[in-house]
């Protein structure tokens, strides 16, 4: 009766962790797409729970990313990327009235659904890192889908606050700016 269920329970975690592979962008998606790129970084600080945050650029250099400690890499992330908040929080309405944006005169439609998988393509390419200073960094590369646009604002910092799985935006020196997602016109 045990070895039935730890047999089941065997079946059940390699089901589980076979569906949850990533599905990645066809050869002719990649070859017809000219946009930016939304690109998240996964790790885990001491003592921390996972963290992931993410940006959007228009090119995207691993080489260029410091390999030294947690910090030096997430500022160098930074300095390529801008900072885009967690999109799929229940209070992107709030921050983007706060950012003086408005669901209909902005056009922001296309996050009626708060979830991600709506704005961006299916994953392009996953590095893994180790750092000199022993943390593990899982990096994402997605396109962002053809019918949004993406807006920069400088003046964001009464608006914009980090989620539970981010770390203190405002203590990253390199974040400067944030991208918002709209619609495109």
């Amino acid at each position: 009766m045990m070895y039935r269920s730890i047999v089941a329970i065997s079946v059940m975690l390699l089901v589980a962790c076979g569906s949850s592979k990533p599905k990645y962008a066809t050869e002719e998606e990649l070859q017809q797409y000219t946009g930016s790129y939304y690109i998240t970084f996964t790790f885990t600080p001491k003592n921390i729970h996972p963290m992931t945050m993410g940006g959007i650029g228009d090119t995207f250099e691993i080489e260029v990313l410091s390999n030294d400690n947690l910090d030096d890499f997430i500022e160098s992330f930074f300095e390529q990327f801008i900072y885009t908040p967690i999109l799929l929080s229940a209070g992107y309405w709030r921050m983007l009235e706060c950012l003086g944006l408005s669901k209909e005169r902005d056009m922001v439609n296309w996050h009626n659904n708060f979830h991600l998988k709506y704005s961006t393509s299916n994953l392009i390419e996953e590095y893994k890192l180790k750092l000199q200073d022993d943390n593990y960094i899982v990096i994402r590369k997605y396109r962002l889908l053809g019918d949004l646009d993406v807006k920069y604002v400088e003046d964001y910092k009464d608006c914009i606050m980090s989620s539970s799985i981010e770390l203190d935006i405002n203590k990253i020196k390199s974040i400067d700016k944030v991208a918002v997602l709209l619609d495109k016109e």
